[in-house]
């Protein structure tokens, strides 16, 4: 998609060199909160090896990868989140990049349904984190909007002969913004005094 930042080209060329060496993919399908489960992998890499793993996140929620190795010399690891959906009045888009050598990208945008208006640039819907160090790592993509949205997790690294890797996920429910439940108990609360004043309304008319 036009709207995805330049590290992608860079992610393909890497998936590409990986694939010279050692090199697998997972598509995950379309998950659900509360899904869990283990990335299977051959028991041993050695060399240049890769890793892709694809995936659709209902909306609200996230996505956490684990990762432990063995024999990893060096490495790198990138996550990527994208959506595109149409809201009531407004189409909605954009993406989130992260990777554990420091490179990040996020950009979201909004345009009007049937409207030749420019595109106008908001936060992105989707959040994403990539970290890595030593025999560990950790990948994330959060998904904000109310739609759904792509994900791609890439492992790039190079290994001892005998090397492993071993990946495990987890899909959670994203938890609403204090500043939404507060909302809500004002709502909440105005609502009880608005019934007390009714009935007290009611009493005085009674008498």
């Amino acid at each position: 998609m036009k709207f995805r930042h330049a590290i992608l080209p860079a992610l393909a060329a890497a998936i590409s060199l990986a694939g010279a060496a050692h090199a697998s993919t997972v598509d995950l399908g379309a998950t659900y909160v509360g899904e869990t489960g283990t990335i299977p992998l051959s028991s041993n890499v050695s060399g240049l090896y890769g890793n892709t793993i694809i995936g659709v996140l209902p909306q609200d929620s996230e996505i956490t990868f684990k990762y432990t190795f063995t024999g990893l010399i060096s490495g790198a690891l990138f996550a990527e989140g994208s959506y595109n959906f149409n809201g009531t009045a407004v189409h909605y888009y954009g993406s989130s990049e992260d990777s554990s050598t420091g490179i990040h990208f996020s950009q979201g945008y909004t345009t009007p349904k049937g409207s030749a208006s420019p595109i106008s640039a908001t936060s992105s819907l989707v959040l994403t984190a990539a970290n890595l160090s030593g025999a560990t790592g950790s990948a994330s993509i959060t998904n904000d909007s109310t739609g759904n949205a792509n994900f791609l997790v890439l492992l790039l690294g190079l290994f001892a002969r005998g090397g492993h890797v071993a990946i495990t996920y987890a899909v959670s429910a994203v938890p609403l913004p204090a500043s939404a439940l507060l909302f809500g108990l004002g709502l909440a609360l105005l609502a009880g005094i608005g019934a007390i004043k009714r009935k007290r309304i009611a009493k005085t008319c009674a008498h």
